[in-house]
């Protein structure tokens, strides 16, 4: 574990803080549990969220990249000194969710945004007297795997060191991702390929259909192709294992599109929509929520090996910072996640309880790697590695030296904005 000057008083500081603000913050979540908005519609959850973060000192700016219900809310305690001399302090992000499906919050992302507002709290009193960057960022549209890719578009996630967030599980699902092939997700893509020709279009899509019939049916056990002849073009939704695996698999049907059109006399076009890439899990992160998840007696599931998960929105932030989920249990009774029987299960004080918990565990997790240089140098380092391994190039992250040496004058600023800041907001 990790050990640093102030860590144990800083902790019970964080601790203490959640649980004495528990129960305003469980009112906001029966607030978004009570008022369900849809992707990209959720400016009451939205704003609910920003003015309980700009009360408690974060100065929060709304419209992130063009979507007018993200927001990312900054906290920071900069060492002006140590800045001139080049050092980059620690970068904490913590994610909130809150968008419902039609039936309502069938998945439980009220209680993800107020685990974020509890994380939140407890990060105040560590940045008193530590230094470091906190971000509290709010992704909409969680539901349609297209919040957090425009967020990741626009490069939000890039300036965070890591990212972590707590999210309410059904029963079998509710453990930390510690072991290889656990907590994976699959990669996927939508291609539409459109072939223009007076003699050969009809033929066109027919050989691609045909050709990728017959020369990519063996895929192995979690990758598929289903495919859709019409009169506009062939379309394909695609699944993967692996990143990698997704990006040979669209090269491999782009080529066999290419060879239709020479082979038809026939003009291609091809289109590569709602990618997704596969998560890149970071188990030294995850094993460090469990261990505060374990001693604040959280209920979780046994951990198990498991096959790779749906595609997840979740994997773009991955692709630029290390990431950790805390998944906890809403019942302690089978409910299956997107049901009514969930939701009401999310709305409980069982849920409630397991949510300040969860949001402890992030809190501690945050303090220790805005805390211990090394320790986040490991968990880095385990991003870089994964990267490289998908063909992805990425220089480290250095905590001393990043940039030269900055005049007086200039050391004393905020870390880098994604744009103007809008006045913190009140309730």
């Amino acid at each position: 574990m990790t050990h640093f000057e102030g860590q144990a008083e800083l902790g019970k500081a964080l601790e203490s803080a959640i649980r004495d603000n528990a129960a305003g913050i469980e009112s906001i979540c029966r607030e978004i549990f009570d008022n369900p908005e849809q992707a990209f519609r959720e400016e009451r959850a939205s704003a609910l969220l920003s003015d309980y973060l700009a009360g408690i000192g974060y100065e929060v700016e709304t419209g992130v990249a063009g979507l007018p219900t993200a927001f990312v809310a900054r906290l920071q305690n900069h060492d002006a000194e140590a800045t001139r001399k080049g050092l980059r302090h620690g970068h904490i992000a913590v994610i909130a969710e809150y968008d419902a499906g039609e039936g309502g919050h069938l998945t439980g992302r009220h209680l993800v945004a107020g685990a974020a507002l509890a994380s939140a709290v407890g990060l105040v009193e560590v940045l008193k007297k530590l230094h470091g960057d906190v971000w509290i960022i709010g992704c909409p549209a969680a539901s349609t795997a297209e919040g957090k890719r425009l967020l990741a578009d626009e490069g939000v996630f890039e300036a965070p060191d890591l990212a972590l967030g707590a999210f309410p599980a059904a029963k079998g699902f509710a453990f930390q991702p510690t072991i290889n092939n656990t907590g994976g997700t699959l990669a996927s893509a939508h291609l539409v390929v459109r072939f223009a020709g007076e003699a050969g279009e009809s033929e066109a899509r027919q050989r691609l259909a045909t050709a990728v019939e017959s020369q990519l049916h063996d895929l192995g056990p979690y990758a598929s192709i289903q495919t859709s002849l019409a009169e506009t073009g062939v379309e394909f939704d695609l699944i993967s294992e692996t990143t990698p695996g997704l990006d040979e698999l669209v090269a491999r049907i782009e080529d066999l599109a290419h060879e239709a059109s020479r082979d038809t006399a026939s003009s291609v076009g091809i289109d590569v929509t709602r990618r997704t890439p596969a998560l890149n899990v970071s188990r030294i992160l995850a094993r460090r929520a469990k261990t505060f998840a374990d001693r604040l007696g959280l209920k979780q599931d046994v951990i198990v090996k498991t096959p790779p998960e749906t595609p997840s929105d979740w994997s773009h932030l991955t692709q630029s910072t290390s990431a950790g989920k805390v998944r906890y249990l809403v019942s302690e009774d089978a409910v299956e996640q997107g049901t009514a029987a969930f939701a009401e299960a999310s709305n409980s004080g069982f849920a409630y309880d397991q949510m300040i918990s969860a949001a402890i565990a992030v809190g501690l997790t945050s303090l220790d790697c805005l805390g211990d240089m090394e320790f986040r140098g490991f968990v880095d380092g385990e991003l870089i590695r994964t990267l490289n391994s998908q063909g992805i190039q990425r220089v480290p992250r250095r905590w001393l030296g990043v940039h030269p040496v900055l005049p007086r004058a200039e050391a004393i600023g905020a870390p880098p904005k994604l744009g103007p800041l809008a006045p913190p907001r009140r309730g």
